[in-house]
């Protein structure tokens, strides 16, 4: 795991801060997929693009 970080997190802050959006991304993904269908991602990422 850390040898995928390039660069130590030192900061508390920070990992409970990416620990919140892993978390927070992980739960709006679940309640997305189980809202939408399965091809609500590809018309995302199309509306972004």
């Amino acid at each position: 795991m850390q040898r995928m970080i390039p660069f130590k997190i030192n900061n508390q802050k920070t990992v409970m801060s990416l620990l919140a959006v892993g978390v927070g991304a992980t739960l709006i993904g679940m309640a997305y997929r189980r809202r939408s269908n399965r091809n609500a991602w590809g018309r995302m990422l199309r509306s972004i693009q």
